[in-house]
């Protein structure tokens, strides 16, 4: 058997007669969560392989490998409270504004 060399935050393994990966990024900066997107279903090895190695490069790169769908209101909300510690009281208060005079009334 052709043992492959391990990739830092990569693991690719057999599961239900199929092949899966599964990528780690380093923890988020913010939130200190790390992510782990997984994806099955693979014929073989070697494609497992390459897709994981695809979704490394998007990962490291900053960006969801799989992303997830959220809603326009539902981001706002969570980028202003990652960001709101590091603003003036007064910008602050203008996104709030901002979310309360048109991303609730639109998409409330």
């Amino acid at each position: 058997m052709n043992k492959r060399r391990a990739i830092k935050g990569l693991t690719v393994y057999p599961e239900n007669g199929k092949w899966a990966y599964r990528v780690a990024s380093e923890p988020d900066p913010l939130t200190g969560r790390r992510i782990r997107p997984y994806k099955g279903g693979f014929s073989t090895e070697e494609a497992a392989l390459r897709r994981a190695i695809e979704a490394k490069k998007i990962l490291d790169t900053g960006r969801a490998p799989h992303p997830e769908k959220i809603r326009v209101r539902e981001y706002f909300q969570e980028w202003l409270k990652a960001i709101e510690p590091n603003l003036k009281e007064t910008a602050a208060q203008s996104y709030r504004d901002i979310n309360h005079a048109y991303i609730e009334p639109i998409l409330g």
